[in-house]
């Protein structure tokens, strides 16, 4: 009975009172300006206007059956106008009776398509009923009509999200401010849209607030601190998982993301006593495991890291998580051999795993086994054709082995699917370079444009400058490699290849006193430096496939 009333209240207040545009109302609270039709008298248009007006106050005042009365009344008299039936379906859904409410909505509509009123109620009922994909397309149309209808934003922000479309959402959402700051369940959904778009700044904005309501429910809270560890904040993070209740439902969940708050936080002392707390009571989840593993190797625990690792192993033979953590702590410390083993072991077990061939790929890469690794790679984008992460682990590949054409075609198909990476621009210049490519050709104008990308997605990355100054120095462009030379060198003054490269261009402008210095500090150009960064791309690569789950 609660549920009703709440329900009748609902619409009572969505469809009458605070959201109903103006130029709706006009509309929907007058049948003077409707022309009768040929042959019917003014007084039944006059006499039906009285009653749809009582009919509307009647509503207004919770009358339900007796406004109901009186619409069915306007309908008799003004059988060709939409008011009557659009009040019955209005009466209808206050009185709890959505689907007699639908039916008179669509009566509406069948004499008058263009009625907004009744699109907007069978919308809105629509969307009460979980049938949201009709909602969605009854109240779309007329969000362009009335782009400041709040009810109508809300439904359609939610709708919105719903099909990952995140900055429709959010271009909703923001036409209704104060009503998606009041219910934190539409906050945190607009946060949520927010980090999926990158604009961590704002979730952070909107999720900061959201710590100050009080009397947030459990279940809101606990997704409050998730969220907040999503946007870094880990001191907000950890104080609301530590708000949650010592009977929290999910207790399991609750300790495990106070851990990895902890852990993300660089509190790994703190992580290891809520895990080991927790394990002392339980077993622990696949990805607890993970997450122990990770916080005792930060701490220097690299033995009982490899064995809370293979505890894990042992507890969920059938989880990959496992397999890919110790593979990635076995590649951090050059045991390439190792990793290889264990990630066998894991695809024995679950040959379905796209993230155990993969990270097998890059061992074989890191191991120098390059032909093994091409298997594995075209294994996973075969696969998870759509993951860019294959295609530039792949380029990286070829790359060591020296297949520079593969390489750049590999990291182009990177870069279509993740275009916000600067590495794989990086990269392809890399392999354009290597191959020997010159001025006035594709090649060259590729590789300039890769690094001119690489530069505007990362402005302080060191790399990128240096290769656009080989690729000037060969243009003939020396004033313009030395600005990018210098700029490089003040963000990665440790470079061997780029101090060299800097005090090559000083010699050839004639500014000797600068060359000198800078060639005392380096006794030879490094040829292995970009080939250790290729590495340090792989393992970390490993690393980051690893990686706890958020």
């Amino acid at each position: 009975m609660q549920q009703s009333t709440q329900f009748r209240q609902w619409i009572l207040w969505l469809v009458l009172v605070t959201y109903l545009p103006g130029e709706m109302l006009g509309r929907a609270q007058s049948l003077r300006n409707s022309s009768p039709p040929v042959g019917q008298g003014q007084s039944l248009q006059e006499q039906a206007d009285r009653a749809y007006q009582r009919g509307m106050h009647l509503l207004n005042n919770g009358r339900y059956h007796d406004a109901l009365d009186e619409f069915e009344q306007v309908t008799k008299l003004a059988p060709h106008l939409p008011q009557g039936p659009t009040g019955e379906g209005i009466a209808f859904a206050l009185l709890g009776k959505p689907s007699e409410a639908i039916d008179e909505l669509k009566k509406a509509l069948i004499l008058a398509p263009n009625f907004w009123v009744a699109r907007r109620e069978l919308g809105i009922l629509y969307w009460r009923q979980n049938r949201h994909s009709l909602a969605a397309k009854e109240l779309a149309p007329l969000a362009e009509m009335f782009p400041e209808d709040t009810a109508v934003n809300l439904i359609l922000g939610q709708y919105y999200f719903e099909q990952q479309r995140y900055s429709q959402a959010l271009e909703c959402f923001s036409k209704a401010p104060a009503q998606v700051t009041r219910q934190p369940d539409l906050a945190m959904m607009q946060a949520r849209a927010y980090l999926k778009t990158g604009e961590g700044g704002k979730a952070a904005r909107v999720l900061e607030q959201l710590t100050l309501r009080p009397g947030l429910p459990k279940e809101l809270r606990f997704q409050l601190a998730w969220l907040l560890g999503a946007v870094k904040n880990y001191k907000a993070a950890i104080k609301v998982f530590e708000s949650l209740p010592p009977d929290y439902p999910d207790a399991l969940q609750r300790n495990y993301g106070l851990a990895l708050a902890y852990y993300d936080g660089g509190r790994y002392g703190n992580c290891i006593r809520i895990l080991n707390h927790v394990h002392d009571q339980r077993n622990l989840s696949p990805a607890a495991y993970s997450l122990l593993g990770a916080a005792e190797e930060k701490t220097g625990q690299t033995k009982k890291a490899y064995d809370t690792f293979r505890q894990g192993i042992l507890s969920f033979p059938n989880n990959p998580e496992n397999y890919m953590n110790i593979a990635a702590l076995a590649a951090q410390h050059f045991n390439y051999d190792l990793a290889v083993q264990l990630l066998t072991s894991g695809i024995e077990r679950i040959p379905q795993s796209y993230g155990l061939y993969l990270s097998r790929g890059i061992a074989y890469t890191l191991k120098a086994n390059f032909s093994a690794a091409q298997k594995d790679f075209a294994r996973a984008i075969l696969m998870n054709p759509n993951d860019a992460q294959a295609y530039y682990s792949l380029g990286l590949c070829l790359l060591e082995k020296g297949g520079l054409k593969g390489s750049v075609q590999a990291f182009t198909e990177a870069v279509a699917r993740e275009p916000k990476d600067p590495l794989p621009y990086l990269f392809i210049a890399e392999a354009l370079i290597q191959g020997g490519t010159m001025p006035k050709t594709r090649g060259f104008a590729k590789a300039q444009k890769a690094l001119d990308t690489a530069i505007s997605l990362y402005p302080d990355f060191a790399y990128p400058y240096r290769d656009r100054a080989q690729l000037e120095l060969r243009a003939g462009k020396s004033d313009q490699a030395l600005s990018d030379l210098e700029r490089a060198h003040a963000l990665a003054p440790h470079s061997s290849s780029i101090t060299y490269l800097l005090a090559q261009t000083y010699e050839r402008l004639g500014d000797q006193v600068k060359a000198r210095k800078l060639f005392a500090a380096v006794e030879a150009k490094s040829e292995k430096e970009t080939e250790a960064l290729r590495r340090q791309s792989l393992t970390k690569a490993l690393v980051v496939i690893s990686k706890p789950p958020q």
